[in-house]
């Protein structure tokens, strides 16, 4: 991959880790003009002529082009100014919506009491046609903060398709407030352990919100790919860094120890962030396509005449396919396939 995709890509994750950032549109022409900008596309285009060219590559392409427009409108400097979201001044109109910001107001409420141990695992459903927000504690959610250890009694959901909340027939014209003191009443369980206090959370809470108000909901699950940036999640429970960020905790092929892998018959959860201490995208030289392929070759061989590369990119794929295609917990065939993959990287260690 050339320097200046790899450079224009890092630039476009620094801005959208931002959320939303102001642009300098004099610093931007003058960029144009002075031809800086320019100079770093043209290399950039220059030196992409002959990437691959499926969807996962243009994403990319896409992102690194981004980046060097972005940069050219900050005046130069590493990160252009956080641009503060609009005051909302108006409910909005669709009835939907306005039910979806109105329960997360309500478990803001909750938070503002002294529940903010109470959390939300937000997404969309099957279809796509609906925002779900299931409520639990924070006891009974995973490492990434918001995936569900358990369902049952632990855990309430609300559907955009519902016309009341939780079922409630006399939720109807209800504000946040007295929804939240309907919610501690009839959930009382679930509200108990939802005390205390989760400053990091709820503080997290308060910015979603905020982007809710104009109209971005938060969505950690869907039946597409998500690429969720770290603001956007949740801090985990239990100071845990959440696995969907372990770009900082990949552990190279060469670097990879015994003590780096979860333990036999690992849970979900504890698979899940040993998956994600490998890149099968390689820095976006390879494709979804091509991890899938060789994750197939690799589910219908043997394990032990696979490369390292091929067993972790596996591990990887699946997990990412599984996140974002598939129920929690992954069915007793994934489990068993990514269970045999631990161990025979585990054998491979063992012997030096």
């Amino acid at each position: 991959m050339s320097k200046s995709f790899m450079a224009g890509e890092a630039l476009y994750r620094a801005f959208r880790g931002q959320g939303r950032v102001l642009v300098d549109v004099q610093a931007l022409e003058h960029s144009i003009l002075s031809g800086e900008a320019g100079s770093a596309l043209y290399r950039l285009m220059s030196e992409s002529a002959d990437y691959n060219t499926d969807g996962k590559a243009i994403a990319l392409y896409q992102r690194a082009l981004a980046g060097w427009v972005l940069q050219g409108g900050s005046g130069g400097e590493e990160a252009a100014v956080v641009a503060p979201l609009p005051i909302s001044l108006q409910p909005p109109t669709d009835s939907a919506l306005r039910r979806a910001g109105r329960l997360l107001a309500m478990v803001h409420e909750l938070h503002k009491a002294g529940y903010q141990r109470l959390r939300i695992s937000a997404g969309m459903s099957p279809t796509g046609m609906h925002w779900r927000c299931h409520i639990t504690s924070a006891d009974n959610v995973q490492l990434d903060g918001w995936d569900l250890v358990q369902w049952g009694e632990e855990v309430v959901t609300y559907s955009s398709a519902d016309d009341h909340y939780f079922g409630w027939q006399d939720s109807a014209g209800k504000s946040a407030r007295q929804l939240a003191q309907l919610f501690i009443e009839r959930f009382p369980e679930l509200a108990r352990k939802g005390v205390g206090q989760d400053r990091a959370y709820a503080g997290w809470f308060v910015s979603m919100l905020g982007n809710a108000e104009n109209g971005r909901f938060p969505v950690f699950f869907a039946d597409y790919l998500l690429s969720p940036t770290e603001e956007e999640m949740p801090p985990p429970p239990c100071g845990y860094r959440h696995a969907w960020s372990a770009v900082d905790g990949r552990v190279a092929n060469a670097d990879l120890r015994l003590e780096h892998l979860p333990p036999p018959e690992a849970r979900w959860d504890e698979l899940e962030v040993f998956c994600l201490t490998y890149d099968g995208y390689a820095g976006g030289q390879k494709s979804i396509s091509q991890c899938m392929a060789q994750a197939a070759q690799v589910a219908s061989s043997r394990l032990a005449e696979a490369s390292l590369d091929d067993l972790r990119t596996t591990l990887f794929i699946r997990q990412r396919d599984i996140r974002n295609n598939h129920p929690i917990p992954p069915s007793d065939d994934d489990l068993r396939l990514m269970h045999a993959i631990v161990e025979q990287i585990r054998s491979r260690l063992s012997r030096g």
